[in-house]
């Protein structure tokens, strides 16, 4: 690849021998070195001469915005401009040919021209010629514009219908047999709120208004080295109070008179294998030094303040310096990707109600959620709703608890294999 520099003293060289070709082919004063270059490429180009001072002009271009990214772009413009140079020369010599036609220092397409239409004239004929030379011109089109023109020609002549509107449309008759509506209209309900419950493989839950939940593990960044005899006390989860309900909750429901049906034991159900093994602090650790190292690479000064743990995710809460834009931290989320190895990550700018940037970065071993853990938490035990049901955990472990009676409309949403028959069932269950 050349170096600025040497770019500049080829494309000024290659700018002055174009000017000066020009000037030569246009009968200026421009000495014997001139005439020479004028009969050369007379000789070898024909009427092909006149345009190649452009080229070279566009090919010193070409050199100068050259970039090693897009080189595959330059290579294909510069190729579809040579293939519709020489398919130029073709043709002019096909025309003159038939019509006897020839310059004062040669053939009319030159000595190029004239070889390439008597390889194609010898080899394919006239109809092979004509083809192979609309092949040629269709591709060196598409290589130039990458596509774009071919599909703008495609584009127009699909809606030729706007240009003939002396045509005949055919339109359906309509018929009172058929039923045009198979659905039934929308109609207005009384109900003041909808909430809907979407299912998607992404590990993060958006959580309402009517999600209890428990608190999760919390790393601080402080305490991710304790000493090896402190150990960490259990934290007993504080429900919150739920608001009044105008009607009177029951756990058990009461079939007849001294009789009465108790949910079933969750015995039932089984205890689900763990497949993945907690995120240990070691892991913490290094996760932290390797985020703020990265964000030291692009200028982002700051520091992880703690570190939520979650059975799919990490979430790493960021405190960049005074001064830095959110903007930019949001802007580095696939450099972030490619640091930690991973498809992507998803940034919470900033989180509601801290002075800190969320980063969720996927575990390398995803835990599963039984539902049976989630039944047995206290949370749900305690909760006093008979439509208690349990969503899964959010992105930071913690249970989610919802009453059902809060959602009139349940709506489940989702792409295929994320999930939604599992909710069901876990609704059902629950």
């Amino acid at each position: 690849m050349l170096s600025k520099k040497n770019k500049v003293i080829l494309v000024t060289i290659l700018v002055i021998f174009s000017v000066y070709s020009f000037l030569a082919l246009a009968s200026f004063d421009v000495g014997i070195l001139g005439e020479l270059i004028k009969n050369a490429f007379l000789f070898l180009f024909g009427v092909g001469a006149y345009i190649l001072p452009f080229y070279i002009a566009y090919l010193s271009y070409e050199i100068y915005t050259f970039q090693h990214p897009g080189r595959f772009r330059s290579l294909s413009r510069i190729t579809g401009i040579t293939l519709w140079f020489l398919i130029f020369l073709t043709i002019s010599q096909w025309k003159s040919s038939d019509s006897s036609f020839r310059l004062n220092t040669g053939e009319f397409g030159g000595w190029m021209g004239l070889f390439l239409f008597r390889l194609l004239n010898t080899y394919l004929g006239t109809t092979g010629m004509f083809l192979v030379l609309l092949l040629l011109s269709f591709v060196s089109t598409f290589i130039i514009g990458e596509g774009k023109w071919v599909w703008s020609c495609y584009s127009f002549f699909k809606g030729w219908k706007k240009f003939l509107p002396h045509l005949p449309t055919l339109e359906p008759e309509e018929s009172e047999s058929v039923i045009s509506t198979p659905f039934p209209k929308k109609r207005e309900v009384d109900h003041p709120r909808i909430n809907t419950v979407t299912v998607s493989p992404s590990p993060t839950v958006k959580k309402e208004n009517t999600l209890f939940s428990d608190e999760g593990e919390i790393f601080e960044t402080d305490d991710l080295h304790p000493s090896p005899s402190e150990k960490s006390a259990p934290v007993k989860p504080v429900p919150e109070k739920r608001k009044s309900l105008s009607f009177p909750i029951k756990k058990k429901i009461t079939l007849k008179e001294g009789k009465g049906w108790s949910f079933p034991d969750t015995g039932l159900l089984k205890m689900y294998p763990g497949r993945a093994e907690k995120v240990t602090r070691e892991e913490i650790t290094y996760g932290i030094k390797k985020l703020e190292q990265t964000f030291i690479e692009f200028n982002v000064p700051g520091k992880v303040i703690n570190v939520r743990v979650g059975p799919t995710i990490t979430r790493y809460e960021f405190q960049p310096a005074p001064g830095i834009k959110v903007n930019k931290i949001v802007s580095l989320s696939n450099d972030i990707a490619l640091a930690f190895a991973t498809a992507a990550v998803r940034i919470e700018a900033p989180i509601p109600g801290r002075s800190a940037v969320g980063i969720e970065i996927p575990n390398e071993n995803k835990e599963m959620v039984a539902i049976k853990d989630l039944l047995e938490t206290d949370l749900f035990l305690q909760d006093s709703s008979p439509l208690s049901i349990v969503i899964g955990k959010d992105v930071v472990g913690k249970p989610l608890i919802c009453d059902l009676r809060d959602m009139p409309h349940l709506l489940i949403a989702g792409a295929t294999g994320s999930g939604k028959s599992v909710c069901i069932n876990v609704i059902l269950a629950s």
